[in-house]
């Protein structure tokens, strides 16, 4: 009962280890790849062997007919040519050396040994070398245009046969090999027995020597080559339950061995044949109820089904395209179906084919043959950018046309791809995409790559100017967008403006706030958060002439609020916030640079701009005193100053209501221009009024002198007139500033003189008329006179001489000043009255003259009827009174 427990524990863990062992070997596999399933081609008639002979198809053989093709892919079978006789054949093989040129394919049958070229449509040549026979379950192998080699198992003997006819060989086994394999590349044979492994070296010229190497004790069959690392495997059958793959060196050293478990009989059943694919270096081992595929060194990737439940003939490998891995077939052949198999890498390689788990990637492309993007660079491109792209990409490279390049959705135009290069591609992006996935299309297929090919803008604040906010960036693209949310206004978007590379601007004409909370952001980019008082800003224009008498005026302002601010020198002036953001600003009288407005947290100053400082007119109201009439120059007296003729005046009167300033000259004070120096200046030519005070002599000789006139404002033009009213100018020069000197002509009686200034740009301004007379002529009392010189002497001699000032009352608008010595019209001499005069005599107050006489009553009037005073002598009257008396008769 023990022992029954224990065998029946033992069945359960066998059974279950195969089954976990058998999962395990079917799941494994390092890259999953598509297998396409069997399909089995029956036939009518048995055939003894498959053979591919070249890429586009693969031959087989029947009894009677020595070929036929099947097309890749379909699995049909179509005829391509027959040869018949009344021979049997036995086996017909393919080339598998070096050479693909010359006579490529032979057969064996009861004939002896045929061979056909590349072409194989035509009649087969027979071997004229002897056997004339070789039996029909001989070991047969073509050698290409060189050699066939051929192992006769009656007696054991191996031969070695050369095209041109010459035999090799009979070398004779005691018992029968167990396999026979080539590579006429390396130009080696091996047999292999049970116990020892012969590989010979083929010549063309002598038997095959074979050098013997001894095995390991096992049963060893159906060796296959691997050419490229020098290899021949074979499977070793150890026992009832298990295999071994084995591999072995050219030189007869055993390269690897790999046990498949004790359990692999109960998994994949009996072992069946291999095949290799000496281009891939993969390995198929088939089995009764499996294919294993295995790499060159006999690590199992994957296993399918066997699909055949049938006697294998033949397990070869077709390759359609050397350089690619999916168009090759693995061949099971029954002794009447077909079953070609679709089989991959088991390292895929795109566009490339794998060798030896290696990628050959003739196409370009990564070490598995993708056309891969590894990395993205953005450089900024003047209003652009340029990505340059790096990686693996198709070789020899395409054109432009030949591939697409998108970012996100957006394709880039092919005239902005600027480079291609089997690792390099350069390309121009002048629009925004929310994605910068970059898909690459070449030669069909597609590479991705996330990128960051936009820049990572930062903004930062600089300022406000009227409605708008400036920020400043770093690469700046006037296709990358920013746009502004503002939360506090139901998150309302607003778009930034682009200016240049790097400023950006936000116009705030939507936004009712002068405190804002909001963020910028690039697309879904990470928002930046700004918090910014907002300064008020006018719409308009405050009035450019402002007048320096006091405004009032209305201006549209916005963020100001509802309590606005107006300040001036910081002193707050009155402000009223009228409907529609629009203020009524008060401006006192004066002048001033700049208006304040503000709105609680921020302020803007705003330039003011008056009237232009302007003279109306000057005069001459008093002497020694001018008034000026004037606007906009200012309200403090202390910012005025007045000068004439480069002399500073002393203001004695300031109005800037009424814009009066009035100014006193002093003596010494010229004509020319007066300057007044306000907030701004301006000037104007003012010519003087002359004043005459005196001359001296008061009585200048009758023969004419040189006098002095004295006065203020004087100029040497003075005009001279005579009691004949005879008009001219006298020859003047000037003295001082209130004296000039004149030259009078010879003359008698009364004489007027006036001072006339002229100024450029001015109007001619006159002098008071100043009156004076000549001194008398001298009368000598001795001498006899007649009656005319009596009465010339009469009329001219009076009793004094005296000077007046025709319009000189001190009181005149003019300003005119009298001379120092004044009379009332008429004088007479204390002691003698006039005849026809009976009136007394009134003297009105007199000044006398510094030159004149105590007994002299000389004196200059100025009265405007000129008058003279007559000192009446007893010898005048008694000379009067005879002509007098005389004129009677």
């Amino acid at each position: 009962m023990k022992f029954s427990i224990y065998l029946f524990l033992c069945l359960i863990l066998c059974c279950t280890t195969a089954i976990f062992a058998a999962r395990t070997i079917v799941t494994t596999r390092s890259i999953p790849l598509p297998i396409t399933p069997a399909k089995s081609t029956s036939f009518s008639t048995t055939f003894n062997s498959l053979y591919i002979a070249f890429e586009n198809g693969f031959y087989w053989t029947t009894q009677e007919n020595i070929v036929a093709k099947i097309p890749e892919n379909t699995g049909s079978l179509v005829s391509s040519g027959s040869y018949s006789g009344t021979f049997n054949l036995y086996k017909i093989t393919a080339n598998n050396g070096a050479s693909t040129s010359g006579y490529t394919c032979a057969a064996s049958s009861s004939k002896g040994i045929y061979y056909a070229s590349n072409n194989f449509f035509g009649s087969p040549k027979e071997i004229s070398s002897t056997p004339a026979s070789i039996p029909e379950a001989s070991a047969f192998i073509s050698g290409g245009a060189q050699f066939i080699i051929s192992f006769d198992y009656s007696p054991y003997r191996l031969y070695q046969i050369y095209f041109g006819g010459v035999k090799f060989g009979a070398q004779t086994y005691n018992t029968a090999p167990s396999d026979l394999v080539c590579d006429f590349i390396a130009l080696r044979c091996m047999v292999i027995s049970d116990s020892n492994l012969d590989i010979y070296v083929i010549t063309t010229n002598a038997a095959p020597v074979p050098t013997r190497y001894s095995l390991t004790a096992g049963t060893r069959a159906n060796g296959v080559v691997n050419n490229a690392k020098t290899l021949v495997y074979y499977i070793r059958t150890d026992s009832s339950t298990s295999f071994t793959l084995e591999a072995y060196s050219y030189t007869g050293s055993l390269a690897f061995s790999k046990s498949f478990p004790n359990t692999a009989l109960y998994i994949y059943g009996s072992f069946i044949k291999m095949a290799f694919d000496n281009i891939q270096g993969q390995l198929m081992i088939a089995t009764q109820n499996y294919i294993i595929f295995c790499d060159w060194q006999g690590q199992s990737n994957y296993l399918i089904p066997n699909p055949v439940n049938d006697v294998f003939v033949g397990l070869d490998v077709m390759l359609q395209n050397v350089q690619s891995d999916n168009d090759n077939y693995l061949l099971i052949t029954t002794p009447s179906s077909i079953y070609p198999i679709k089989y991959d890498s088991y390292k895929y390689c795109n566009y490339g084919y794998s060798s030896y788990g290696t990628c050959v990637c003739n196409k370009g492309g990564d070490s598995d043959c993708f056309f891969a993007i590894t990395s993205a660079t953005t450089a900024d491109s003047g209003e652009n950018l340029e990505v340059t792209l790096g990686g693996s990409f198709q070789n020899p490279s395409p054109q432009r046309s030949e591939i697409t390049i998108y970012v996100g959705d957006k394709i880039v135009d092919t005239a902005n791809i600027n480079s291609i290069s089997t690792n390099e591609i350069k390309f121009i992006v002048d629009f925004y995409s929310p994605s910068s996935l970059i898909t690459l299309t070449m030669n069909g297929q597609n590479s991705t790559f996330q990128s960051t090919i936009y820049p990572d803008l930062t903004l930062a604040y600089l300022g406000q100017v009227n409605e708008i906010l400036t920020f400043s960036g770093i690469g700046l693209k006037s296709f990358i967008p920013f746009k502004a949310v503002f939360p506090d206004q139901d998150n309302l978007e607003v778009n930034l403006n682009f200016i240049n590379s790097t400023a950006v601007s936000l116009e705030l004409s939507l936004i009712d706030s002068n405190q804002m909370d909001f963020s910028i952001i690039v697309d879904n980019s990470q928002p930046q958060t700004f918090s910014i008082d907002v300064a008020p800003y006018l719409i308009g224009n405050i009035p450019s002439q402002l007048s320096d008498k006091g405004n009032s005026f209305d201006v549209t302002c916005y963020y100001i609020n509802s309590n606005p601010h107006a300040f001036i020198n910081d002193k707050t002036i009155s402000v009223t916030a009228k409907s529609g953001n629009v203020l009524n600003i008060q401006i006192p009288a004066g002048y001033y640079e700049n208006l304040t407005l503000g709105n609680g947290v921020k302020n803007i100053t705003l330039p003011l701009s008056y009237n232009t400082l302007s003279i109306e007119s000057v005069e001459q109201t008093n002497i020694q005193e001018l008034t000026i009439t004037a606007s906009e120059f200012g309200i403090d007296q202390n910012q005025v100053v007045i000068s004439l003729s480069n002399e500073g005046l002393t203001i004695s009167g300031f109005d800037p209501a009424n814009g009066v300033i009035k100014v006193v000259l002093t003596d010494e004070s010229l004509k020319g221009e007066l300057l007044i120096e306000a907030r701004q200046t301006k000037t104007i030519n003012v010519n003087l009024k002359p004043n005459i005070t005196s001359i001296t002599p008061i009585n200048p000789s009758y023969k004419g002198q040189t006098i002095t006139i004295n006065g203020l404002y004087l100029s040497t033009n003075v005009e001279f007139n005579n009691n004949n009213n005879e008009k001219s100018f006298l020859d003047c020069s000037e003295l001082t500033t209130t004296s000039i000197s004149c030259d009078i002509p010879q003359g008698t009686g009364l004489f007027t003189i006036t001072s006339i200034s002229k100024l450029l740009d001015a109007n001619d301004s006159k002098s008071n008329i100043y009156k004076s007379e000549y001194e008398k002529v001298p009368v000598d009392s001795s001498s006899s006179e007649s009656p005319s010189e009596s009465s010339q002497a009469g009329s001219s001699q009076s009793t004094s001489q005296g000077a007046s000032s025709e319009s000189g009352s001190s009181s005149s608008s003019q300003g005119t000043t009298s001379s120092p010595t004044t009379s009332s019209p008429t004088t007479s001499s204390p002691t003698t009255s006039s005849p026809t005069t009976s009136s007394p005599t009134t003297s009105s107050p007199t000044t006398s003259s510094p030159t004149s006489s105590p007994t002299t009553s000389s004196s200059s009037t100025t009265s405007n009827e000129p008058s003279v005073a007559v000192l009446l002598q007893p010898k005048t009257v008694i000379v009067t009174l005879f002509m007098f008396i005389f004129l009677l008769f």
